[in-house]
């Protein structure tokens, strides 16, 4: 499936739009992705999660965890650990800090990849890697369902739509 038929299928399920829109944060984007109206589809849901890991040379980026974020993208986070075969983290910010609950164990033989269901918020994004990190585990690549291409990590990034 390539962007194009992507975006087609996000278009006509009204849960992509292009116009001029102003994030949460602040920031001003042309376009805008609705994960409330994707996730109303959770066969589509997973049909995208399996693409996105199709991106990645599973015999060079080895892993066996996938964190997310409790918000709008949770359910592409957990959609991408159910194709994967793996465990699932969810992390969540109560308090201004991301944190994992701490029966949630990783070591440092874990190998984690971030799913986030846009890369818009590189703050998050980034202290999602940090979380990892702090447990000791590796993060070895992030994924999204698209990309925003002002915003470039450290770590290989895999997404559907840029």
């Amino acid at each position: 499936m390539d962007e194009k038929e992507i975006l087609a299928i996000l278009k006509k399920m009204e849960a992509f739009e292009e116009g001029e829109f102003e994030l949460a944060s602040g920031k001003k984007v042309d376009k805008r992705y609705q994960m409330g109206t994707l996730t109303q589809d959770p066969i589509l849901l997973n049909r995208f999660a399996v693409e996105v890991l199709q991106k990645i040379d599973r015999d060079k980026t080895k892993f066996g965890v996938v964190v997310t974020s409790d918000d709008e993208g949770v359910f592409f986070g957990f959609s991408v650990a159910m194709a994967a075969w793996t465990r699932f983290g969810l992390c969540s910010d109560e308090t201004g800090e991301w944190k994992l609950p701490k029966e949630f164990v990783l070591s440092d033989h874990d190998k984690v990849v971030v799913a986030v269901h846009t890369t818009d918020d590189a703050e998050k994004v980034n202290a999602l890697v940090k979380l990892v990190e702090s447990r000791l585990a590796k993060p070895v690549a992030i994924v999204a369902l698209y990309a925003n291409e002002d915003v470039e990590f450290d770590l290989p990034t895999f997404t559907l739509v840029d």
